[in-house]
């Protein structure tokens, strides 16, 4: 079950479901991937992504949440989850 104080929400993927977790170190490693040097930019980035590109932010988020092995996601559901996870972040920030 997703804990949303520490920045989690589920994810159904091909072992079941499990935890995405945002945190600052997921955060500067999705900045890196996306060759983003400024948060501001990171919205319309995020906005922008390939497929190659969610699949890499979605695995930086399931390792954040303790899964330790590769998974196969819905990319649907996977850009569903990753906005929600954003805004219940940007949420808690406020």
């Amino acid at each position: 079950m997703a804990n949303p104080q520490a920045g989690e929400i589920m994810l159904e993927t091909s072992i079941g479901p499990r935890a995405l977790r945002l945190s600052l170190a997921a955060l500067a490693e999705i900045e890196a991937l996306l060759g983003v040097e400024e948060l501001s930019a990171l919205g319309p980035r995020l906005a922008a992504m390939s497929m190659a590109e969610l699949h890499g932010v979605i695995a930086i988020l399931l390792r954040t949440g303790g899964e330790k092995q590769a998974v196969e996601v819905d990319p649907v559901e996977a850009a569903s989850a990753l906005s929600e996870l954003f805004i219940r972040s940007a949420g808690a920030a406020s």
